[in-house]
């Protein structure tokens, strides 16, 4: 929800916001591609909320159980994070934006998920092999 949360009372105020995209299963476990926007950019951030929450990202030593990260490599080759928009207000309070998108070994992995439903298929096709990756506006709009 949209409850804090606190992760040992030290540390900055961080502020992340997610959206699933699809459900998955795969690789012997059920998976979620989720869309993230952070408002705070803290260090490890994504990965230290998604852990909190039970939910780790995949291939992270760092964030999850060994025995977790070590399956993770049959998967993928590193933690599968990706930062696909770079958005700020420039100087002039001119919106600007910068859209990468998945390099191929992460892309790679998402050919072999087999969505849960047709939503969640369509969303895995989209963000495997596409070069226009939607800005976080029309996601968020889509999955209100």
């Amino acid at each position: 929800g949209d409850e804090p949360t606190s992760a040992g009372g030290y540390g900055k105020p961080s502020h992340t916001l997610l959206r699933g995209l699809a459900h998955a299963i795969s690789w012997g476990t059920a998976s979620t591609l989720v869309a993230v926007r952070i408002s705070t950019g803290r260090r490890h951030q994504i990965r230290s909320h998604f852990a909190h929450v039970g939910h780790p990202t995949v291939r992270d030593p760092m964030y999850s159980a060994s025995t977790t990260a070590f399956s993770d490599a049959t998967v993928c080759t590193r933690n599968f994070l990706h930062r696909y928009c770079l958005a700020f207000l420039d100087g002039a309070s001119v919106r600007q934006s910068v859209k990468v998108p998945l390099s191929h070994d992460l892309a790679a992995p998402l050919q072999g998920l087999t969505g849960k439903d047709q939503q969640s298929a369509d969303a895995i096709a989209l963000w495997s092999a596409t070069r226009s990756i939607p800005d976080w506006e029309v996601i968020d709009a889509t999955m209100r």
